[in-house]
């Protein structure tokens, strides 16, 4: 089982998410190993690392103002993460290819294991963009679309309704003994 928080809640997440990338053939028995998780969580994650489209995931969650003061502020991050010199080259083929790669949404299929997700807004800033439950909601209906197994925790879930991280994984691993 994998989890983590924000960079990390991703990180867990897409290898959730991403089909199996052992190497059976390879020489080295690090690169054999399958790196399919039995259950993984995302704490404050976000939803894909495809930044352009947050535009759209969050146009109708977060007022436009916050999103263009974001956009101004992370494009030099978003090029430089895509190792481009301009806004123009995020289009091209090469990089449209490496946003799929990272856009767990378009990953998600019923062969996925059980995810945890949390985002407590009222633990965030108001204009948090990154950690915004949008982010969370998303995935959830994602995975319940395509009939992966989900729990979602946002502050308006009910305390007794409310199930802890380590608690949902021990509980997906025990399942597989």
């Amino acid at each position: 089982a994998v989890y983590g928080e924000s960079a990390g809640a991703g990180s867990s997440l897409w290898l959730a998410f991403h089909d199996d990338i052992a190497d059976p053939a390879n020489a080295d028995p690090v690169l054999r190993e399958s790196t399919r998780v039995t259950a993984a969580a995302g704490l404050y994650a976000q939803a894909t690392y495809d930044f352009l489209a947050w535009f759209d995931l969050l146009a109708n969650d977060v007022d436009s103002k916050t999103m263009r003061a974001w956009r101004l502020i992370m494009m030099d991050t978003i090029l430089g993460m895509y190792h481009v010199k301009n806004q123009k080259a995020l289009y091209s083929e090469d990089i449209k290819a490496v946003r799929k790669e990272l856009d767990m949404l378009s990953m998600i299929d019923k062969n996925d294991p059980p995810i945890y997700l949390l985002t407590l807004q009222s633990t965030r800033n108001k204009g948090d963009v990154l950690h915004h439950p949008r982010h969370a909601t998303v995935l959830k209906e994602k995975c319940d679309s395509a009939g992966v197994e989900s729990v979602l925790i946002l502050d308006s879930t009910p305390a007794d309704k409310r199930i802890d991280v380590i608690d949902f994984l021990l509980g997906k691993l025990n399942e597989t003994k």
